[in-house]
C-alpha cells in the first residue's frame, strides 16, 4: 500500500577549510552553509574573506536553491510484513491475544483489532468494517473458525473477502483439509512462534486480490 509523502527533517551542513596564515602573506577561509526551513527552498551561504597586514575585504554571495523533499516508505521486514494491512484475530484466549498482537506489532502490523468469536466476526463485517486478514482460533464459543469464514464467503463478494488463516492447536488429521474446504488461505498451529506467523503472513500476503487460495 503506498506511503504519504513527508517532509524532509530540517539538515544543517557545515563545510570549511583553512590554511595556516603566513606573515605578510594573504589568508582566505570558506564556508558554506544549507539550511531546510519548512518549505522546500535552501539558502547557501558562501563567505570568501581575504586579509592582509594592510588591508582586509569580504565578498558576500547568497544563492537560494531548490532541493527535493524525501519520501519516507513505511517500514517492511523480511517477513513481508506492512503496516498498511488492516488485521482482525479472532479469539477466546487472552494470553493467546495477547501473544499474537505482540507477535504482529513486532512484525510493524499496525492496525489490528481483536473479538471473542465468530458472531463478532460477522457482526463488525456487517457493520461495514473491512480487513485485509483475520486471524481466526477455530475452537470458540458462539461460533467456531470455520462456521464463520464459510459464512463470510457467502456473505460478501471475492473482492470484499478478506484472507483467512486458521490459528488452533488442533493437530488432528484432516483439520488443514477442513480449513481449506471452507475458505480460508492458511495454517498456523499453536504454540505461536514468530518465524512461523512472520512466514505464512508471507505467503498470504502474495495471493491475488479477490482470489481464494491455500499456500500452506
Amino acid at each position: 500500500m503506498p506511503s504519504t509523502p513527508t517532509p524532509s527533517t530540517p539538515t544543517t551542513v557545515t563545510t570549511a577549510t583553512a590554511t595556516p596564515p603566513i606573515p605578510g602573506t594573504p589568508t582566505a577561509t570558506s564556508s558554506t552553509t544549507a539550511s531546510d526551513t519548512n518549505s522546500n527552498l535552501a539558502t547557501i551561504t558562501t563567505v570568501a574573506a581575504t586579509t592582509s597586514t594592510a588591508t582586509a575585504t569580504a565578498t558576500t554571495t547568497t544563492t537560494t536553491v531548490a532541493i527535493p523533499k524525501t519520501q519516507q516508505v513505511k517500514p517492511t521486514t523480511s517477513g513481508g510484513s506492512q503496516s498498511g494491512y488492516r488485521i482482525l484475530i479472532a479469539e477466546d484466549n487472552k494470553i493467546n491475544k495477547v501473544i499474537l498482537c505482540r507477535v504482529l506489532s513486532s512484525l510493524q502490523y499496525s492496525d489490528v483489532e481483536t473479538v471473542e468469536n465468530g458472531q463478532e466476526v460477522l457482526n463488525n463485517l456487517k457493520s461495514g468494517k473491512r480487513y485485509d486478514i483475520i486471524l481466526m482460533d477455530l475452537h470458540m464459543p458462539i461460533m467456531d473458525g470455520l462456521v464463520t469464514t464459510k459464512t463470510i464467503r457467502e456473505m460478501l463478494p471475492p473482492e470484499e473477502c478478506p484472507l483467512v488463516i486458521a490459528v488452533t492447536a488442533d493437530v488432528m488429521q484432516g483439520i488443514q483439509t477442513r480449513c481449506r474446504d471452507a475458505g480460508m488461505a492458511g495454517y498456523i498451529s499453536k504454540p505461536l512462534v514468530k518465524a512461523k506467523v512472520a512466514d505464512v503472513l508471507l505467503r498470504v500476503t502474495s495471493i491475488p486480490h479477490g482470489e481464494v487460495a491455500w499456500v500452506c
